[in-house]
């Protein structure tokens, strides 16, 4: 039952940001953002297609100014760096265990989005948090047998690039007091 709410409450959620996202967003890639979730919850994977398609997307955006025509590559690149790096060191000690793989290779065109290096980490902090309001359902209704609980991360990654690019800026700002 716990699983069904999760589910329930998780679209509900990507779809009111997909909804503000069509109104707000100009740009068709984050149409398949869908896709993903709907792949990565049912596999557990991501496909390596569509992370390749994502990042090349990600690397024109930035190269083109990006939403409001003023975001920078360089910091952009270190954004992308930050939060890619943050993963392949954490797939890397785990050796996969904690991380997968195409988290890891969506990061990066995820952390080139967020726009600096401050972003990637507020993007790391929001999908944390929305990754573990999804799992402690999950751990609370599960059975004391299965010991082992995996989650898919990219989603999560995902929705909170939606929130980072359209409200990242503000929310710096307002945690920091930084323009």
């Amino acid at each position: 039952m716990l699983d069904y709410i999760s589910y329930i409450l998780f679209f509900g959620i990507l779809i009111i940001i997909l909804i503000y996202a069509y109104i707000r967003i100009k740009y068709g890639f984050w149409v398949i953002q869908p896709v993903f979730h709907v792949y990565d919850f049912k596999y557990m994977l991501l496909p390596n297609g569509l992370v390749i398609f994502v990042t090349i997307c990600s690397i024109l955006f930035v190269l083109f100014g990006g939403y409001s025509g003023n975001l920078s590559i360089i910091s952009s690149l270190y954004g992308g760096l930050a939060l890619g790096g943050f993963f392949v060191l954490l797939w890397w000690v785990s050796k996969g265990k904690w991380i997968g793989g195409g988290d890891v290779k969506l990061s990066f065109a995820l952390g080139l989005l967020s726009g600096s290096i401050l972003g990637a980490m507020l993007l790391l902090l929001l999908s944390s948090l929305l990754g573990t309001l999804y799992g402690l359902p999950q751990l609370v209704g599960r059975s004391k047998k299965k010991k082992q609980h995996v989650i898919p991360y990219g989603p999560f990654l995902i929705i909170s690039t939606f929130v980072i690019v359209l409200f990242g800026k503000s929310i710096i700002h307002r945690l920091f007091y930084i323009n």
